[in-house]
């Protein structure tokens, strides 16, 4: 019998999207530990995993309950400090977000992971639903052709936290899950303008060496119900790719329907499939058994790192922004 994979959760687990806690409860993995280093949630969060072991310590529950790998839901530039942490007790670590603020913080971390040998795994759930992996084959297959334009539209509707400092009220993730999104289409923009409106709103024009150009459109605040994501992509070779929610994709060549994933939600389809929960953590807990690399880890990440910091900081300053390109 394979070996199951002993999973611990570090962070506010109402954080934590609950597709993604019902997804671990398999054969192969179990959460063992939930830590809540702010004392406030502990209990509650061992009961919402399943986990035996409740601690309000990170470096307490790595030493005593010693998981195979930790999942960390928290603030970025907490969660870089405890995935350090992780990583310095050999421990596995998969980030639900953005694995750092800037391309330097995520090759320090890329680093630390050679260091120990163990594996750093970026959450970005899209990646892993049924609608994402096809989009993925027929990028691969060379059906579609190369990407020539693109849209992108992203729509949290949260509460928007204003930042007195003048900072960008705009979660680094929210901007980090738009640059990922352009980036799984393969297209690597080299230079970016941005516009962020103080109601939330950011509006971004992005363009690659090659000439192709795509366009960002991040909404934070909003009604609940406008919550939600749009792909479109186009070639020059008359190709449309379309993905909606992550969960109804199209693509035709021309007039020819080439694909088409459009599931039933409402009649037994499981959102931890749909929405890529299942596929993202069984890849991982996967990787951690059998000891092999992730299936999207730092260094793929660290390009869209360095596509949303170029974004921020155009907005910030009125100006291109050249991307740095990850080395």
């Amino acid at each position: 019998m394979a070996k199951e994979v002993r999973l611990a959760l570090v962070g506010d687990v109402t954080d934590v999207p609950s597709p993604l806690l019902h997804a671990s409860a398999t054969e192969a993995a179990r959460f063992e530990a939930v830590c809540d280093p702010s004392g406030s949630q502990i209990e509650k969060a061992a009961r919402i995993c399943g986990a035996r072991w409740p601690f309000d310590d990170l470096e307490q529950m790595l030493r005593e309950a010693e998981p195979d790998a930790v999942i960390i839901a928290a603030p970025p530039d907490q969660r870089t400090q405890w995935a350090k942490t992780c990583l310095r007790r050999r421990t596995a670590v998969l980030m639900l977000g953005a694995p750092g603020s800037t391309p330097a913080a995520c090759r320090t971390l890329s680093r630390l992971a050679r260091q120990v040998n163990r594996q750093v795994m970026v959450g970005v759930p899209q990646r892993f639903s049924p609608a994402g992996v096809r989009a993925q084959r027929l990028l691969a297959s060379g059906r579609l052709g190369p990407v020539v334009a693109a849209d992108v539209v992203v729509t949290w509707a949260r509460r928007l936290d204003r930042d007195p400092s003048g900072a960008s009220a705009l979660p680094f993730d929210l901007v980090f899950e738009a640059a990922d999104r352009l980036q799984g289409l393969d297209v690597v923009p080299e230079r970016v303008w941005a516009v962020e409106r103080p109601n939330g709103h950011l509006a971004a024009i992005a363009r690659t060496a090659d000439g192709a150009v795509a366009s960002l459109g991040l909404h934070h605040a909003g009604p609940p119900e406008s919550a939600g994501s749009r792909l479109e992509a186009r070639s020059d070779e008359g190709g449309l790719l379309i993905i909606d929610d992550d969960v109804n994709l199209i693509c035709t060549v021309g007039s020819q329907l080439v694909a088409r994933h459009r599931p039933r939600l409402g009649v037994g389809a499981d959102p931890r499939v749909e929405c890529g929960y299942a596929g993202m953590l069984g890849a991982f807990v996967t990787a951690v058994r059998d000891r092999q690399g992730v299936p999207f880890g730092l260094p793929s990440a660290t390009g869209s790192v360095a596509l949303a910091a170029a974004m921020l900081r155009s907005a910030r300053t009125g100006r291109r922004i050249d991307v740095t390109r990850p080395s």
